[in-house]
């Protein structure tokens, strides 16, 4: 199992569902859904460090 499966299925047992495989995904619409909805929290924490990182060194510019 690849690193990002294996991260995503542990997402999913802290909702309570399993997900084992991409194929899981693909059949099942709440996992697709739970998947998609962490996806957008991971790059929303991503372009919030981002952001905040180029907001330190614009502020240390100055």
């Amino acid at each position: 199992m690849s690193k990002a499966l294996s991260d995503v299925s542990q997402v999913f047992k802290s909702y309570g569902l399993k997900c084992d495989s991409y194929k899981d995904l693909e059949k099942d619409y709440e996992l697709q859904m739970t998947y998609q909805k962490w996806q957008l929290l991971v790059h929303k924490k991503t372009n919030d460090s981002v952001t905040a990182t180029s907001e330190k060194l614009v502020s240390a510019n100055d």
